[in-house]
């Protein structure tokens, strides 16, 4: 392979200045990922850990340097230098994916917060990343593009068959009796006969008044504390649904928020997104893209084949994984005991499915509804039928160039008849990996139905 690496001092305003056009690199691994940071190790003589450049800076420098590989002229993969080790006999450099400058990054501004309901996922990722290089001196150029428009799903919201739905009270309904009829005093005019026979009358009328308005009273009674019970429910009902909606909602702030790029990683992992980051070179300037959809991240690649044998060097060792094989997923989250949240999803199982096989799936860092879901989601995707399919070597071929395809893109994978092991079957590419003291490249894949 013709290998070229390019090493550029990062200013953090979003522009570079190149410090060395073919930097001597040994010892050389570059691991380019979908869905993760990518990797260059290698190492240089040690001079080098003291050789400047561009205005007396230094070439290799942690958070500064920046190398480009290149193949054949194009831009392979780029990546920042994260840490450096000189033992005298040499210059060791480890360098991270661009996306890798975001890790340990807190969310940077005290009086603005990000705290909003039914966000669309593609909003969010760009602010991340607008975070991340909020700063003159943090700007990596990093650009963001998230193409998909309403495909991209929302989050922020409670599930809402759990939120409770406040009642009107409405009215008591029974009217108030007033107050208790007064006993009537014994008449003071007229013979003892006259006024003992009127008293009498007049208690008889009493007690059936007094008789009336305690029912009336006991009905309006039972009505007032029914309406109160409806009130104090309201009332309940209605801060639990504020509650909910407001613990639903996405949130990020200085206060909880103190790794940008776990927040985003998170994020790809419980909406299920894909992404990468692509570089493009012309002249000494370089444009960044991270490229995120919410369906396929790259393209499916009819034209070219992986088989065995031909430009599949090594022998990709097919594992079908019984002993993985879940068809009832249950996931429990935040909490403890029976206060943990949980969430079960199951596929077809029994008859010419074969056995029911249920696992648990424990994380006590999921604390929504829909972190449970995504992750049964993935854990059923991953072990309907799980297959591990071993890192393999491809040779630079007809049925597939090096750099016809990249990571994200689909390709169907061929092996040869051997028992347990034979398939032929689509997969996407999750990374591919440079030996070029080796010359030859390793790729990493996975069937598109555990995607």
């Amino acid at each position: 392979m013709d290998m070229q690496y390019m090493a550029y001092w990062l200013n953090g305003n979003g522009t570079q200045n190149l410090l060395e056009p073919d930097l001597p690199l040994q010892d050389v691994k570059v691991t380019r990922e979908m869905n993760g940071l990518g990797r260059l190790t290698a190492s240089l003589a040690p001079e080098w850990g003291k050789t400047t450049a561009f205005s007396g800076r230094p070439v290799i420098q942690e958070w500064a340097t920046a190398i480009y590989v290149e193949i054949a002229g194009d831009c392979f993969d780029g990546f920042i230098v994260s840490e450096t080790e000189d033992d005298n006999d040499k210059l060791t450099i480890d360098a991270v994916g661009f996306i890798g400058y975001g890790e340990g990054q807190p969310w940077p501004d005290r009086n603005q917060h990000f705290n909003q309901a039914n966000v669309r996922v593609d909003s969010i990722i760009q602010k991340i990343w607008e975070k991340v290089q909020r700063f003159t001196t943090s700007n990596i150029g990093l650009d963001v593009s998230t193409p998909g428009g309403s495909a991209w799903p929302r989050v922020g919201n409670p599930v809402w068959d759990e939120v409770p739905v406040p009642k009107n009270p409405g009215k008591i309904g029974v009217a108030n009796p007033g107050n208790q009829p007064k006993a009537p005093s014994y008449p003071t005019s007229g013979t003892a006969a006259a006024k003992k026979k009127k008293y009498a009358a007049d208690r008889k009328a009493y007690e059936a008044r007094l008789k009336t308005w305690k029912s009336k009273k006991a009905a309006y009674d039972k009505a007032k504390k029914a309406y109160e019970d409806r009130v104090r429910q309201h009332k309940q009902d209605s801060d639990t649904r504020k509650r909910m909606i407001e613990d639903a909602k996405f949130k990020m702030n200085y206060w909880s928020t103190h790794d940008l790029l776990s927040t985003f990683q998170q994020l790809a992992q419980e909406t299920g997104f894909s992404y990468r980051v692509d570089h493009t070179r012309s002249g000494n300037e370089h444009t960044h893209v991270l490229r995120c959809a919410p369906g396929r991240l790259g393209v499916r690649r009819t034209q070219f084949r992986f088989i065995e044998g031909e430009n599949v060097y090594s022998i990709p060792k097919v594992t079908h994984q019984g002993d993985e094989k879940v068809t009832s997923a249950v996931v429990l989250g935040n909490g403890e005991g029976s206060k943990m949240k949980w969430l079960q999803k199951s596929r077809s199982a029994g008859g010419s499915y074969g056995l029911r096989r249920a696992r648990v799936f424990a994380d006590k860092t999921l604390t929504r509804t829909a972190q449970l879901d995504a992750r049964a989601k993935e854990v059923l995707n991953a072990y309907s039928d799980p297959i591990d399919i071993e890192e393999f070597v491809v040779i630079d071929h007809g049925l597939a160039p090096i750099r016809t395809f990249d990571v994200g893109d689909e390709i169907e994978l061929q092996t040869l008849s051997r028992r347990a092991g034979n398939f032929k079957r689509w997969v996407t590419i999750r990374s591919i990996t440079l030996d070029p003291e080796k010359n030859q490249m390793s790729v990493k894949v996975v069937p598109v139905d555990q995607e």
